[in-house]
């Protein structure tokens, strides 16, 4: 947790081939105190919603993908359902998700 929900960071970044620095800034802030400040209000089971929605278009570029022209986009596809099946189940309200091959007969 950002202390104060928010933090300013500044950096100077030299690049080798440019005679004037960079500066790098970045502002962070906590997702509670970003949303809590615009009133807004996330539904207790958000999270899960999120993750469904993710595998249901996982799944989908998954099925439109070749695994004989694109075998690390499969794989890497594969992987993050496989994460986020794991993080459903660590979930207290899903027991258990499991991914099954498709059978259409």
């Amino acid at each position: 947790m950002i202390a104060g929900g928010c933090a300013n960071l500044k950096d100077k970044i030299q690049l080798e081939n440019q005679n004037q620095p960079l500066i790098l800034r970045i502002y962070l802030r906590d997702k509670d105190a970003a949303l809590q400040k615009n009133g807004i209000k996330l539904p207790t089971d958000w999270r899960s919603t999120a993750h469904l929605l993710n595998l249901s278009s996982l799944l989908d570029l998954l099925k439109r993908s070749d695994p004989k022209d694109h075998p690390h986009r499969c794989a890497d596809i594969r992987e993050l359902i496989n994460h986020i099946l794991s993080e459903l189940n660590n979930m207290q309200k899903i027991d258990r998700v499991e991914i099954k091959s498709y059978d259409p007969n």
